[in-house]
């Protein structure tokens, strides 16, 4: 069974099955995500079978839909557990044990997966194993995540180890200062981080000194992805761009970039540059004047 509880008359309401799951069983996890939707784990509903599959329900709508299996290799299994903090920078992911294996194995995996991009990446392997007895829980407190060991005592740890994780800061993207020539336009390329961004709000540009220069545009974009800064005139804090939405970017993928300058940003001239962060691109800077290169890159930085 699958439903809710009303805490206003004491009573319970069935909801409609994921219609690609049989049964749910050991690993079995739900959790909310701050809006819409639920996130659940099926768990091992076969002994011995190994089953990573992983959905969300739409509250509204009242719906399932599948989604990346969880790279568990044995499959989830006890102990299993979901984490969503609820934290600003860190509201684009949950955390994850995927639990022992099906053949009830000690699990070492801990996971984060980005909800806007489908996609999930193994974080720091645990000290102490989970599986075969449950016990164990992710839990959230002043900033960090916390879990306590819950396996037999003859496995690593002991059994009742209590552990901290510490939350990564946010991580930037920032290509540092450019210089001189400058002069405003449009520049295009790509950007790619080399690792997974918390999250985004911002783009900062770097002016040449002595002038006003800006961005007055800007789109970050792929296939799957859209986000867009639109400039707001010489006021308060006029070398920086808010975007019309807080986003994650996803390590080693490409995104491209459209940026419009105003006045005299500094620019750095190559092609390409390893900074702080990932890797940026020129693929084309169309200057004032009509003059085209391939060698301009804003001085900018993500924040």
């Amino acid at each position: 069974m699958f439903g809710y509880y009303n805490t206003s008359n004491d009573s319970w309401t069935e909801l409609p099955f994921n219609p690609n799951w049989t049964s749910t069983d050991d690993g079995a996890a739900l959790v909310w995500t701050g809006a819409d939707y639920l996130y659940a784990l099926q768990g091992e509903w076969q002994e011995g079978t190994p089953n990573h599959d992983f959905a969300r329900f739409h509250i509204l709508t009242k719906s399932w839909a599948d989604l990346s299996h969880i790279p568990e290799n044995e499959g989830v299994g006890d102990g299993a557990s979901l984490l969503w903090t609820g934290l600003g920078e860190y509201s684009d992911f949950i955390f994850a044990f995927g639990g022992g294996s099906c053949l009830e194995d000690p699990g070492y995996n801990f996971y984060w997966y980005c909800i806007s991009s489908n996609k999930w990446e193994p974080l720091e392997p645990i000290p102490g194993p989970i599986g075969y007895y449950v016990g164990n829980r992710l839990g959230f407190a002043n900033g960090n995540i916390y879990y306590r060991q819950g396996a037999p005592s003859s496995w690593d740890c002991g059994g009742d180890a209590f552990y901290m994780f510490e939350l990564m800061s946010s991580s930037i993207f920032d290509t540092g200062p450019g210089a001189y020539p400058s002069i405003f336009g449009v520049h295009n390329g790509t950007i790619t981080l080399n690792q997974t961004s918390a999250v985004f709000s911002s783009l900062h540009t770097y002016p040449c000194k002595g002038t006003g220069g800006h961005t007055e545009y800007v789109r970050i974009w792929n296939s799957t992805f859209n986000a867009i800064a639109i400039w707001r005139g010489y006021g308060g804090d006029w070398r920086n761009v808010s975007f019309d939405k807080e986003f994650t970017l996803v390590a080693n993928e490409r995104y491209n970039y459209t940026v419009r300058t105003g006045s005299y940003p500094q620019i750095i001239h190559v092609k390409e540059i390893n900074v702080t962060g990932g890797k940026i691109t020129c693929t084309e800077f169309v200057d004032a004047n009509g003059k085209r290169y391939d060698n301009w890159i804003p001085a900018i930085r993500l924040e």
